[in-house]
């Protein structure tokens, strides 16, 4: 009971309830890995190309939060969590970044916070006003992360991938008859006559559940608001509020107008355009200078353990984990950092293995954004009948 308490927020959430609690609650039993971990994943995410130009290949997947885990996006990933203000710092690069004619969101989420959702939707909308901006949904792309898949010029969903959840969800859990039978009584004290509104260890007030049901209302709005501005024609405000927060698979999310079509990654990055919107500027002519060295990995801070409850939760790093420079391994059995160093490197191979699959190479750019670039086919030789024929007698 407690574990699940844990994974419920006091705030709205635009999470789909079929897997957020599920992935909230992995999240909780996850052990932190050690830094060499989080040096195999390095090198995940970032650029790829269309017909020879690079497309930077962006990530938005696990539960969305606004700053992640605060260790890192490589370790962010690893753990489950996504990170709002990693995907707009990699989309605003990517679209000032000269050297890159696309961008391509990689979607597999429920969804996550609604704060920080909103603003990364617009930045969304101005980078694909700048640049083709496509978005590819692989398993699920519900909630939060349809919040951002929508605002591309076009999302390719996987045939089997799920797409919608347009709605916003909060609950409350309140565990104040379980304490009572264990012989627990809280008492609060408080200043402020709302302070305690949403309290896990109370029943729900009326006042506090109308407040909160006026947030989730608002944030609905201006999630619809978004989607209508990022799909128009294809899928305005009132349509989406039809969808009353359904998932749709595959062909059905295309013939709901959620999607645009069905089809794998090459597919996606295949279709892209060669130029941005009307109206873009074109790309600038390529650097010749050698690409600068990476900076220097920053020093990981303590994991925090999420507040969920702010008013009752005490802050406290996960474990007693001290930071990356005093020892993590400390916190951390050998066998469980041998398995997050495998899971590194086969998430590492996983988006690299698909594209080579149809004849795309994929390289890091200096600040270690994955790229992918379409090969070239070879060359076809063209033989005479006076060579065929001296080649098949020897001569």
């Amino acid at each position: 009971m407690q574990a699940f308490a844990r994974g419920l927020r006091a705030g709205p959430l635009a999470l789909c309830p079929v897997r957020g609690p599920a992935a909230l609650a992995a999240l909780e039993a996850r052990t932190v890995p050690t830094a060499e971990a989080a040096r195999a994943l390095r090198g995940q995410g970032g650029p790829s190309s269309a017909e020879g130009g690079r497309v930077a290949l962006v990530r938005v997947a696990g539960v969305l939060t606004l700053r992640g885990t605060g260790l890192g996006a490589e370790l962010d990933e690893l753990l489950g969590v996504g990170n709002y203000a990693a995907v707009g710092a990699a989309v605003d690069r990517a679209a000032a970044d000269p050297e890159v004619d696309a961008i391509a969101l990689l979607v597999d989420s429920p969804g996550g916070d609604v704060t920080g959702a909103t603003e990364l939707a617009a930045r969304l909308r101005a980078a694909r006003d700048r640049k083709p901006l496509v978005a590819y949904v692989e398993g699920f792309g519900a909630s939060a992360a349809y919040w951002l898949a929508s605002q591309a010029s076009r999302i390719v969903v996987a045939p089997s991938g799920q797409v919608g959840s347009i709605g916003i969800i909060a609950l409350h859990a309140d565990l104040s008859a379980a304490l009572a039978s264990e012989g627990i009584k809280l008492s609060a004290i408080y200043a402020g006559e709302k302070k305690a509104d949403g309290s896990p260890y109370a029943p729900l007030s009326e006042r506090a559940r109308a407040d909160l049901q006026a947030d989730v209302n608002a944030v609905y709005e201006t999630f619809l608001r978004d989607v209508g501005a990022g799909r128009g024609s294809k899928l305005s405000a009132a349509a989406a509020k039809a969808t009353e927060a359904g998932l749709y698979r595959g062909a059905l999310a295309v013939k709901a107008g959620l999607a645009d079509a069905t089809g794998t990654l090459a597919d996606a990055l295949r279709d892209l355009p060669r130029r941005g919107r009307a109206g873009a500027a074109a790309p600038a002519a390529r650097s010749t200078k050698p690409a600068p060295a990476p900076p220097a990995p920053k020093k990981a801070e303590p994991l925090e353990r999420p507040r969920l409850f702010p008013a009752f939760t005490r802050s406290e790093s996960v474990r007693g984990a001290a930071p990356v420079g005093g020892g993590m391994a400390a916190a951390v059995s050998k066998a469980a950092d041998d398995k997050a160093t495998e899971k590194a490197k086969a998430s590492a191979a996983y988006v690299a293995g698909q594209l080579r699959a149809s004849g795309w190479t994929v390289e890091l750019s200096a600040d270690g954004t994955q790229i992918a670039k379409k090969t070239p086919p070879a060359p076809r030789e063209h033989v005479g009948l006076g060579e065929v024929a001296r080649r098949s007698l020897g001569f």
